[in-house]
């Protein structure tokens, strides 16, 4: 009776094994969706008071006067279009103005800029400025709209009160992007040369937003293009088409400090504020390159779509945006800093296996049950939902069993009571269990990452150890009848005898 009563106890023990190590799977720079939008998309810019992305759709490659543009409206929480409004003909550069909650948007075959409204989607201005008309920047300080004019070598400057042109520029041969450098308050242009003679090294206009003048000239990489400001460093990367470089330049002595190789015909260029790093899009080779500001070289390549133009990088999702021409979509690139704050939350969060059975130094006979429970993790909302891929068993380090037939949300919790392992040779045993999961990380992308319990070590021995309880009692019935049956056959061979 001694030894049933121990074997209840021991049935109903369970020991909390939680689990550890978890491994994220998804690295910097992997690109986590591709968005269909326009005709030739080419200009992109991040609205952070809506957490949207705006997208400048060129139309036909030989757009006409007849042939308005499109600006495609992106959602960042679930990465969809969820508005396409009319703009004017052959629409390129593109500009969020956070002080109006306005876009500004460069029509380069129409000669001039339209001004929609983030809050309704739609055109309430058309501001004339000068031919072929291309980069746009916003000059926060200033409240003012800075628009490269690659036809007229001039940029204008727009008043975001009246949306007027204020002032008109000169700076060197066809200039492309331009940059807003906050700490400085100046305005850096790229003078992009001649087409057909892309040896000739180009030219970066710098612009005294006090005064609308040209302070400063400085020579860069050939056919210099898309263009950036690093606030973290004091820097202004510079994408150069024609020599497969970036030039970087210190703002505070207005000079070239470094020249970095990177792909095929570099185009667009972004800062991300939260890894520090710099994004360049190679239109030549359909990529991106990764650029650390730190060390001026380039830490990562990212396949996106075919002939990447424009990026911009998307702060509140830590993710970047990536124009394709030729496929008509957007590239969303998932950038290091979101994948740590999704480790974070992981990691601070309860572990959700738990082993009931077998206990921990329990002692078992030579079958035993398999109990636990698979609940969600709690990340505050940075991790909305989990699928449970994968789960398996180990014994002794030996090929994994698996539990489940197939994946499954987890919500609510996942009951495992229905597998038992048994064939084991008396001894000392290590059970270790593994699972695969994979959950959305704030609607931008889907994260896989792998937990392992922490071992259970549990012993087999079939010859002293009783048998499990329904089998003990079935034992222990048999000898009972068998006691009776030899007494009563005592009792009936003696009277017989008598």
């Amino acid at each position: 009776m001694n030894k049933i009563a121990i074997l209840a106890v021991l049935s109903f023990l369970f020991a909390m094994i939680f689990t550890s190590s978890a491994t994220d799977e998804i690295h910097q720079g992997a690109v986590v969706a591709t968005i269909i939008v326009g005709t030739g998309p080419e200009g992109v810019a991040y609205d952070s008071g809506t957490g949207e992305i705006f997208v400048t759709n060129f139309g036909p490659p030989f757009a006409t006067p007849e042939a308005l543009g499109s600006v495609s409206v992106i959602s960042d929480s679930n990465n969809s279009v969820v508005a396409t409004i009319e703009v004017g003909v052959g629409p390129v550069g593109i500009a969020y103005d956070s002080g109006k909650n306005e876009i500004f948007v460069a029509n380069s075959v129409d000669n001039t800029v339209s001004v929609i409204s983030d809050q309704n989607y739609s055109v309430i201005a058309t501001v004339p400025v000068g031919k072929g008309p291309h980069g746009v920047a916003y000059d926060s300080g200033k409240n003012e709209i800075f628009v490269a004019n690659s036809g007229y070598n001039s940029v204008s400057v727009i008043s975001d009160v009246t949306n007027t042109v204020v002032a008109t520029i000169p700076v060197g041969e066809n200039p492309h992007g331009l940059v807003y450098d906050s700490a400085r308050g100046l305005i850096f242009v790229t003078n992009y040369g001649s087409f057909s003679r892309p040896d000739i090294s180009g030219s970066v206009s710098v612009i005294s937003d006090s005064n609308n003048s040209v302070v400063a000239t400085i020579p860069v990489g050939a056919n210099p293009y898309g263009i950036s400001y690093d606030s973290g460093m004091g820097k202004i990367f510079v994408a150069n088409d024609g020599d497969n470089s970036v030039s970087v330049i210190s703002d505070s002595s207005n000079s070239v400090v470094a020249t970095v190789p990177v792909g095929a015909r570099p185009w667009g260029v972004a800062y991300d504020s939260g890894t520090g790093e710099i994004f360049v899009t190679n239109y030549g080779d359909n990529s991106v390159s990764i650029i650390s500001d730190k060390t001026n070289s380039v830490v990562a390549t990212v396949s996106v779509g075919i002939n990447p133009s424009s990026i911009a990088y998307d702060s509140g999702k830590g993710a970047v945006f990536v124009t394709n021409e030729y496929d008509n979509t957007v590239s969303v690139i998932l950038d290091s800093s979101h994948a740590r704050v999704a480790r974070e939350a992981l990691a601070a969060s309860p572990h959700q296996i738990l082993i009931e059975s077998p206990s921990n130094h329990g002692t078992y006979g030579d079958s035993l049950p398999l109990n636990l429970t698979v609940s969600f993790l709690e990340t505050d909302g940075i991790i909305s939902r989990q699928t449970l891929k994968s789960l398996n068993y180990s014994v002794d380090d030996k090929p994994p069993v698996n539990i489940i037939s197939s994946e499954a949300f987890l919500n609510p919790p996942i009951n495992i009571a229905n597998v038992t392992i048994s064939d084991l040779a008396d001894g000392q045993h290590k059970l270790v269990v593994t699972s695969v999961f994979v959950a959305n990380v704030s609607n931008v992308f889907m994260l896989t990452y792998n937990y392992t319990s922490d071992p259970v070590y549990f012993t087999v021995n079939t010859e002293s150890h009783p048998e499990s309880f329904p089998t003990l009692l079935i034992a222990v019935a048999s000898a009972a009848t068998a006691a009776v049956v030899g007494v009563g056959l005592l009792f009936y061979f003696k009277k017989r005898k008598h």
